[in-house]
């Protein structure tokens, strides 16, 4: 059985350029969090839990193996040349198998999603400084700590970023190192939103509009269909309140209602799931904009 007391003793015969990509993606997360004694394996939760997901599954891969007597460096390279079909929806999903389930995406995690999602895109200098920004406001209301697991990668995400914005001209496109990208793209996709929750914020984007059967029905038959694969589990600490929101669906689309909603008791429940209550005022740096537009605009005045 492979641990992380004898990871990497143990993998030495599996050849990872064969396997899922989700269980590549495992590896190269497994690593980093082994460097300096598993420090980042034994003191972030969310990376043990990660880890932990990754590990179960390639020994269930490797068992398969065993049992089946079959050997993924026996596979001829030839055939899978010849043959290249073209991805479906499930095999897109493996890179998510092993990401860790969360109500709510850690704010690291969500901005080094954020920022692999530029890689080979244009984009102009306001939509630059407007990333810029929103990191900046994460750190200031402390959203983002210099504690993080991640705080180095934040950190080289800001600076890169600045740099980016000061050199640019109206737009460029981004490029990132493949290394980076790889190591952040592990990180990207650790965690994933919980299917409930994700449907709840749905239901919240409809609630009281008129006018929305199509979506409203959509969202139903989403449902619906999730929870009959059970890729929500009737255990799912959110289950009663998804319950709430097939009833009120279901009740709009049968035109006992004229919009889609829930009582204000229920809606404030669900809103504080979703993360979408009390919203705090937005903090203003109108100084910080000033001061990097204006290093902008003098090192344009010099070239």
């Amino acid at each position: 059985m492979i641990t992380t007391e004898n990871y990497f003793e143990a993998i030495t015969g599996i050849d990872f350029a064969k396997l899922p990509e989700a269980l590549r993606n495992g590896d190269k997360l497994t690593r980093g969090a082994a460097q300096n004694d598993w420090s980042a394996y034994n003191s972030n939760e969310n990376i043990k839990r990660v880890v932990d997901a990754y590990l179960l599954k390639l020994n269930e891969w490797t068992s398969k193996q065993d049992a089946t007597g079959k050997k993924r460096t026996r596979e001829k390279p030839e055939a899978a040349k010849k043959k290249k079909p073209e991805k479906t929806v499930q095999q897109q999903d493996k890179k998510t198998d092993a990401s860790v389930q969360v109500e709510k995406i850690t704010p690291e995690i969500a901005f080094i999603r954020r920022y692999v999602g530029l890689n080979g895109k244009t984009k102009d200098s306001k939509q630059i400084l407007g990333f810029i920004n929103a990191l900046q406001k994460a750190i200031v209301e402390k959203r983002i700590r210099k504690t993080s697991s991640y705080a180095k990668e934040i950190e080289n995400i800001q600076e890169q970023l600045i740099a980016c914005y000061e050199k640019m001209g109206e737009s460029v496109q981004v490029n990132i190192d493949e290394k980076i990208l790889e190591s952040y793209s592990a990180i990207a996709y650790s965690e994933k939103a919980m299917l409930s929750v994700a449907f709840i914020k749905q239901f919240i984007g409809l609630h009281g509009k008129k006018g929305v059967k199509e979506k409203a029905q959509g969202l139903s038959e989403r449902i619906n269909k999730a929870l009959k694969e059970e890729r929500i589990a009737e255990n799912d600490q959110h289950i009663s309140e998804l319950r709430v929101v097939i009833k009120s669906l279901q009740e709009y689309l049968e035109g006992k209602t004229t919009v889609p909603e829930i009582s204000s008791a229920a809606l404030n429940g669900l809103m504080e799931i979703a993360g979408t209550g009390s919203k705090k005022k937005v903090l203003k740096k109108p100084k910080y904009r000033k001061n990097l537009r204006r290093r902008k605009q003098r090192k344009t005045r010099r070239q």
